[in-house]
């Protein structure tokens, strides 16, 4: 009976450390199988997150090309809207130009309409003015040569009421205001008139000017001689003989402008007209003369 108990505790002191064993390695593998449970779970988790992402990104994809198409299709359409734009634009600009071109015509049309109105004004104003000379001779006849006061040659007698002093103040307002024709006329009136007062020559002299500012040299030439020859010494001679010489320049009679230049700077070599004369002869490339006598007394 001793025997048997002491057997049966040999027993199991050798089986506690077996079985002890076992239950390890049961928890071992209850262990690993959770652990496998878990793998799954995690690799089914995992399918399913790179489905969606797998998703995802196709309507990205899909999402991006139709934006593509999208902006190909807008820029074809841009394009083409700008074309047509252009195209109207360019119609639009034609348009415009003929229209202007149109205009430009019409006002050309409209100024020479004007110019030539103008001009049967300025005959008819002058129409009327020999009519009221005419008139007012008849009711004033002409003083006998010689008669006392008479400021006029015989045979040209001024109207009645006509004064040297008005006819020249207002000559010389009507050509400062553009007003070249009426002036012209007027100035034109007080050398047939009032040849003998001491600003005939002013008047013979902005008769010249007239014609030059109308672009008509010759008769702008024509009435600086008359200052030259008719009144001889005066002071408008410089400046008429300066002009006239500026006039045959203007012409391309050079060799007679140079010889006018040259001619005012003997006669008034301390002249201001002088100094602008041997300016035009340094642009002709011509030596301006050398004074070889006092100017006159003006």
């Amino acid at each position: 009976m001793r025997v048997f108990g002491l057997l049966t505790v040999f027993l199991m002191l050798v089986s506690a450390p077996a079985f002890a064993q076992r239950k390890e390695i049961v928890d071992l593998q209850r262990d690993m199988a959770l652990l496998q449970e878990q793998m799954k779970q995690l690799e089914k988790n995992l399918d399913d997150k790179l489905g969606q992402l797998t998703k995802l990104v196709q309507q990205a994809l899909e999402t991006a090309n139709k934006s593509n198409e999208g902006v190909t299709a807008l820029q074809s359409s841009l394009g083409n809207s700008f074309r047509e734009q252009s195209k109207t634009v360019a119609s639009g600009v034609v348009g415009v130009s003929t229209k202007m071109d149109q205009v430009g015509e019409e006002v050309r049309g409209m100024r020479e309409a004007i110019a030539e109105t103008n001009s049967r004004l300025a005959k008819l104003d002058q129409k009327i003015v020999d009519l009221d000379t005419t008139v007012r001779t008849l009711n004033n006849p002409p003083k006998p040569p010689g008669a006392e006061g008479s400021t006029a040659p015989a045979g040209n007698v001024p109207p009645a009421g006509m004064s040297a002093e008005t006819l020249y103040k207002n000559a010389l307002a009507d050509m400062n205001s553009g007003k070249l024709e009426l002036a012209l006329m007027e100035f034109q009136d007080y050398v047939k008139y009032f040849s003998s007062t001491e600003l005939a020559p002013n008047a013979q002299f902005y008769i010249g000017e007239i014609h030059r500012r109308n672009n008509d040299p010759d008769a702008a030439m024509a009435a600086y001689d008359q200052v030259l020859e008719k009144y001889q010494e005066n002071n408008k001679s410089a400046d008429a003989q300066y002009m006239k010489a500026r006039m045959l320049l203007q012409t391309g009679k050079r060799t007679a402008a140079a010889d006018e230049f040259r001619e005012l700077i003997k006669k008034y070599p301390a002249s201001e007209q002088a100094a602008k004369a041997k300016d035009q002869l340094k642009a002709l490339g011509i030596a301006p003369p050398t004074a070889s006598r006092s100017p006159r007394k003006r």
